[in-house]
């Protein structure tokens, strides 16, 4: 089954098909019980865009909320861009966050935790750190 997942970006809404998650008993996702392990599972699925020519440093931030369930909550919200990337840059590093929302979730969480923050708002940072190339 298909569903349409929105991702906001930047003031633009993305807009993807994806299938719908696996349930049951086969599924090998691991069960979330910290923030720590919601922010380190989403930054592990997260893959910066491959450009010809590598900024040095980037830094985006999302604002998200999730449901118990682990299904994100509304529209994923772009907070924070590094300052001074061009378009292409920022369009390439946005798509590449909302694939990785789409890849990733919904997250497996706990019970304890599904209960703790459902609904509440959390900042997820995606951080490249790659050498800087030579013009």
């Amino acid at each position: 089954m298909m569903a349409i997942k929105h991702f906001l970006v930047g003031g633009a809404v993305l807009v993807a098909m994806v299938a719908a998650p696996a349930t049951g008993a086969d599924d090998q996702r691991p069960i979330l019980n910290t923030l720590r392990e919601i922010y380190s599972t989403l930054r592990v699925c997260w893959s910066p865009p491959r450009l010809d020519k590598a900024r040095g440093h980037l830094e985006l931030s999302v604002r998200l909320s999730f449901r118990g369930s682990g299904e994100i909550l509304g529209e994923p919200f772009i907070s924070f861009e590094t300052p001074n990337v061009s378009e292409e840059e920022r369009l390439a590093y946005r798509i590449s966050v909302a694939q990785a929302l789409q890849r990733c979730t919904p997250l497996r969480f706990s019970k304890g935790l599904g209960g703790a923050i459902a609904g509440h708002p959390m900042n997820i940072r995606f951080i490249e750190e790659t050498p800087k190339q030579e013009i």
